[in-house]
């Protein structure tokens, strides 16, 4: 439970006081002392040594974000494995105890690694035959390729900073790659334009707009990416 500590202090002027809150963790509970990695940057091809102490856990196991496991969860509650990651990549420690489960992370810096500042697109949703344009920015890559979810190519070039203009016909997913010089090789979250396919009413109204009682009118209508249309009155079809 947290603790306050008050702090007074006294002159002839007047008194000060200030209060700070200190966290104490109770008897038991599980903890990560100490989560490193030696070193912290690599130069590619090089390793590095996560090590890890844990207090009154029961199992422990380590990950790389959003990527595979290092250690399997088990009862290794402290000690050190070796990485060789050929980008930079952070690492995830889970440990579990009878007080709950806490997690640490720490990243491990690959020299000359491309990083995706951004890949966006905009607009996200659009209408059937209208585009978006994806766009990007990236350091440290001597390539750039875009493709959709179907491996189709949309981009592949040296622009670091780029945009392109796609116009998908029906809901799209694209992802960007970017790679150094040395074959280092960094993906992007994927990113989806949808496509909006259903019919459109382009306009609708009578011709003329106010008649005079006995006479008649014309309806008039404009539709888009319609298959069939029905037109009805007081809950009775007029047209179809």
């Amino acid at each position: 439970a947290p603790t306050a500590f008050v702090l007074t202090a006294t002159g002839d002027g007047g008194n000060a006081m200030s209060s700070q809150m200190v966290p104490i963790a109770s008897a038991g509970q599980v903890r990560i002392k100490t989560f490193t990695a030696t070193p912290e940057t690599i130069a590619a091809g090089g390793s590095s040594l996560l090590a890890w102490d844990t207090e009154n856990a029961t199992s422990v196991k380590i990950d790389e974000l959003n990527g595979g496991n290092i250690v399997p969860m088990g009862t290794m509650l402290s000690g050190s494995t070796t990485v060789m990651p050929t980008t930079t990549k952070t690492y995830v420690i889970t440990a579990v105890g009878s007080s709950g489960t806490v997690t640490d992370m720490k990243t491990v810096t690959v020299e000359g690694t491309p990083v995706i500042t951004s890949f966006a697109a905009n607009p996200q949703a659009i209408e059937l035959g209208a585009t978006s344009t994806l766009s990007w920015s990236v350091t440290g890559a001597s390539q750039i390729t875009v493709v959709d979810e179907q491996a189709n190519p949309i981009y592949a070039g040296t622009n670091l900073n780029g945009t392109v203009v796609v116009t998908p016909t029906m809901n799209r997913t694209y992802h960007l790659t970017a790679r150094s010089t040395l074959g280092q090789s960094v993906d992007s979250n994927n990113v989806t334009v949808t496509v909006n396919r259903a019919a459109k009413i382009l306009s609708f109204g009578a011709n003329p707009s106010t008649i005079p009682y006995g006479s008649t009118a014309a309806l008039e209508w404009s539709v888009d990416r319609s298959t069939s249309i029905d037109i009805m009155r007081a809950g009775t079809t007029i047209h179809t």
